[in-house]
C-alpha cells in the first residue's frame, strides 16, 4: 500500500528533476553561445527583436528534449556554424593564448612597477637640495618700497 502512494511521489520528483536540469542545461548553453545574428551579443543576451536568438532556444530545447547534452549540443552547433558559435574561446591551441596572456601580461607589469619602485630613489636632503631662505637687506628693502610705492 506504502508503494501505491510513493511510487507517483518519486515518478513526479524525478519528471521535475529531468525538466529542473533541462532548464538549467538551457541556460548555461545560452550564456556560453553567441547569437547567430552577427551581433556581439549571447543568445541568453539577444532580445526577442532578434530573428535567430527564439529559434536557438527552441531548437536547443527540443535537443536537450531528445535526450541530448550540452557537449553534444554545442558539437552539432559547432559543427554546422563552426567555432564562431562559442561565447569565449574554448581553452585549446592558439585559443590558450587568449586565456593566457592576460595573466602573463599583468605579472610583467606588476613585477615591472615593483622593480621600478624598489630602485627610486629619494632625494638626498643635503646642503645643495635645501632651499635656503632669503631675507632682503634693509638697504634692498627701501628700495623695493620706493620702487612699489611708484
Amino acid at each position: 500500500m506504502l508503494a501505491v502512494f510513493l511510487f507517483p511521489a518519486v515518478l513526479a520528483l524525478a519528471v521535475s528533476g529531468a525538466l529542473g536540469s533541462d532548464k538549467e542545461a538551457l541556460k548555461r548553453i545560452e550564456s556560453n553561445m553567441k547569437c547567430l545574428c552577427d551581433c556581439p551579443h549571447l543568445v541568453s543576451d539577444c532580445g526577442e527583436e532578434c530573428g535567430p536568438a527564439p529559434q536557438i532556444r527552441a531548437n536547443i530545447q527540443q535537443l536537450l528534449a531528445s535526450g541530448m547534452t550540452e557537449e553534444q549540443v554545442f558539437a552539432k552547433y559547432e559543427e554546422e556554424y563552426g567555432p564562431r558559435i562559442y561565447g569565449a574561446p574554448k581553452p585549446e591551441g592558439f585559443n590558450l593564448v587568449a586565456w593566457v596572456l592576460p595573466f602573463v601580461v599583468l605579472t610583467c607589469g606588476g613585477v615591472l612597477v615593483a622593480v621600478f619602485l624598489k630602485n627610486r630613489k629619494e632625494p638626498d636632503p643635503g646642503p645643495k637640495n635645501r632651499r635656503r631662505r632669503r631675507t632682503l637687506s634693509a638697504k634692498h628693502r627701501k628700495m623695493l618700497n620706493r620702487e612699489l610705492a611708484e
